[in-house]
């Protein structure tokens, strides 16, 4: 987007900006901390080595190789890339927001079987307990309109 020259064509450097993502913590709980932050990234490389092997059929030694990696997949735009619209943005006043959207009782559950979320971002298996989404929109409005105060 930035690379892409979005500002010298015409978008508007914001004033104000504000994300919000959801988490896997249990409804009720937000995440805001201070500074730059989010994985967001251009590239990734990975190495891969040694002999891989399935423990229900260890004769097949095939499993790491170059015909069962996934590369070349399309880029997404999303909270991922919220850091490339302030990092080097001075003028911005910003937020990033993370609103947990898990149910209480199924998030205690996965602490009490020893896992740090009962699902993870961007997977098949993410819930999203409706009640979260009237309190994720209210601290969104209500991040703008302080923002907006000052």
């Amino acid at each position: 987007m930035v690379n892409d020259k979005m500002y010298q064509r015409g978008v508007p450097i914001p004033d104000y900006l504000v994300g919000l993502h959801s988490s896997p913590n249990p409804v009720g709980t937000i995440d805001n901390g201070f500074g730059d932050r989010m994985a967001g990234s251009d590239q990734l490389d990975v190495t891969f080595s040694g002999v891989g092997r399935h423990g229900s059929a260890p004769e097949f030694t095939n499993f790491i190789d170059k015909n069962n990696i996934i590369s070349n997949k399309p880029s997404l735009m999303g909270s991922e890339d919220f850091h490339h619209l302030v990092i080097g943005n001075r003028r911005t006043v910003y937020d990033y927001i993370r609103v947990g959207t898990a149910n209480v009782e199924v998030y205690s559950k996965a602490v009490n079987e020893g896992k740090l979320f009962p699902f993870y971002n961007h997977n098949g298996n993410y819930e999203v307990d409706l009640s979260a989404i009237p309190l994720g929109t209210k601290i969104g409005a209500t991040a703008i309109l302080r923002m907006f105060r000052k």
